[in-house]
């Protein structure tokens, strides 16, 4: 009587369904990972464009609230626009320094000191913009004289001789504000900040890059369809370049007409 031997196996069809499964579960695994590196990576990318923008959005708000002449819109050029917008970029005063004392030089009568008695004031620049309300003068300053080192006033010489208006009189106290015209532009995708523009026009800060949005300021209308000088309408947006590699464009925070007020009015003159 002979003995028979049983051996057991996997047949053909099993093997196939289970490298049929092992395939299935590997490309769910392999999906669900390239998902998450692709979300990973569009997050990141969000985040950065929303950065850059809360950064100009957040300097920009400051300073126009700030401002204390009415905004003026201009172009990428920075050439006044004669609508309300929207325009690419938008200038203003701000007060920089002061207030100061005016009193005629005490050698020189047609001439104008200004000063304080703060320690160490910051000294005006040429191209500042100074106030005087009582006189109703303001100009340009072409010329400081400093009276010596630490000194807490000076000589200073205005735009077509306005010194020469101003004779202030015994016992009076004349005060003046030193103020600055700045402004933000949008140009090639960057947000240029403009520190000073009448004594270096040309001179500027990058505060965000990546903008999307051309012309984001404007002036808005009130009820009746004429512009709101009271307000300037900031519309910023912007992307991260860098996630273009999937095929993707990721926009970032759209900030839409946020009316930012300004100060005040003690400029006459724009």
């Amino acid at each position: 009587m002979s003995r028979r031997n049983h051996e057991s196996g996997f047949t053909l069809a099993e093997v196939m369904m289970a490298v049929a499964m092992l395939g299935l579960v590997a490309s769910v695994m392999y999906a669900l990972l390239n998902f998450g590196m692709t979300m990973f990576a569009r997050n990141v990318s969000v985040n950065m464009a929303h950065q850059q923008v809360r950064n100009g959005l957040m300097r920009v708000s400051r300073d126009i609230h700030q401002a204390v002449s009415i905004p003026q819109l201009v172009d990428e050029n920075l050439q006044q626009v004669s609508t309300a917008g929207p325009a690419a970029g938008v200038t203003f005063q701000v007060v920089t320094s002061g207030p100061f004392q005016v009193i005629n030089d005490p050698t020189a009568p047609s001439l104008i000191q200004i000063g304080t008695d703060k320690p160490k004031p910051e000294q005006p620049a040429v191209g500042d913009h100074v106030v005087v309300l009582d006189y109703d003068v303001e100009a340009d300053i072409t010329k400081i004289t400093a009276t010596g080192a630490g000194s807490n006033h000076w000589n200073v010489f205005l735009a077509n001789g306005n010194e020469k208006r101003i004779q202030t009189k015994s016992g009076s106290f004349v005060v003046c504000y030193i103020t600055r015209r700045i402004g933000y532009v949008v140009s090639k995708g960057e947000l240029r900040y403009y520190p000073n523009l009448i004594a270096t026009p040309a001179a500027y800060v990058v505060i965000a890059r990546n903008i999307t949005s051309p012309t984001p300021f404007k002036i808005p209308l009130n009820d009746t369809g004429t512009p709101d000088t009271r307000y300037t309408s900031v519309n910023l947006s912007a992307k991260d370049p860098t996630y273009s590699n999937r095929s993707y464009k990721s926009t970032g925070m759209q900030f839409v007409d946020a009316r930012v007020p300004y100060r005040c009015q003690v400029t006459k003159y724009q």
